[in-house]
């Protein structure tokens, strides 16, 4: 599924769902030296979310601590109540076809619209 794709799903499910959807933008870099050309890449999130960047050996930072902090309280918060938000944490708003916003999670945490197709590409065949 491409961008487009992917908007028309989040716009139809903002429109037909009971629940509010939260749809997100990862692209902090995994720090790796050795593998700058990777990006923030599939699963990269991972560690972040699980609190587990120490498992891996490399020169994280306290803006990717700060991050996986941040991310671990979104989730935790999101499989209590159906809803990322809590105290402390940057408002994360709930994707609404009309004014449709997602979350960027990386160096910068905040809202922001969402990632216009020609600056995305996705292998699908």
């Amino acid at each position: 599924m491409g961008v487009a794709g992917l908007q028309r799903l989040l716009d139809e499910r903002a429109v037909r769902a009971r629940t509010p959807s939260f749809a997100y933008y990862f692209d902090r870099a995994i720090p790796w030296p050795e593998r700058p050309e990777f990006g923030a890449f599939h699963t990269s999130e991972v560690p972040y979310v699980f609190g587990t960047l120490d498992v891996l050996p490399r020169p994280w930072t306290e803006v990717d601590r700060r991050l996986s902090d941040a991310m671990m309280s979104y989730w935790a918060n999101f499989a209590v109540r159906g809803d990322p938000n809590g105290s402390g944490l940057p408002t994360w708003p709930a994707y609404a076809a009309a004014r449709p916003a997602i979350m960027e999670l990386g160096e910068r945490v905040g809202p922001r619209a969402p990632v216009p197709a020609d600056r995305v590409s996705l292998l699908i065949r």
